[in-house]
């Protein structure tokens, strides 16, 4: 995705990036948004997605967006994915900024959290 967004975008290139964001200085280039869709629905430590927010939120200036597998769904899942429960999620979101927002309706094995400025 990375490759055709440059390719179609080549005055912009310079800012379309695959890359570990933990390893992003904390003082660089801040976005209005971030956002991970489905970035973590591979199995990992809670942890994991705690420095994720963390960090996501040090490299915002409006706000984080990411959306996740829920564990209150019943139907079938991928064998080898990642659900995750909407309250530890929210308690993450919580630690780090009181301006949250959980969406849990909009299809029944997602949810969405929004971590605002």
């Amino acid at each position: 995705m990375v490759g055709r967004a440059k390719e179609k975008y080549p005055e912009a290139a310079h800012a379309f990036k695959a890359d570990t964001i933990l390893d992003w200085p904390n003082n660089g280039p801040q976005w209005d948004y971030v956002v991970a869709f489905a970035t973590f629905s591979f199995p990992v430590e809670n942890i994991f997605l705690e420095k994720m927010l963390e960090k996501m939120f040090v490299l915002c200036k409006k706000a984080v967006h990411v959306s996740l597998l829920s564990d209150r769904y019943k139907g079938p899942c991928e064998e080898h994915s990642k659900q995750w429960s909407p309250l530890e999620v929210l308690d993450m979101a919580l630690e780090i900024t009181p301006y949250v927002s959980l969406r849990h309706g909009y299809i029944p094995h997602d949810f969405s959290v929004a971590l605002w400025r």
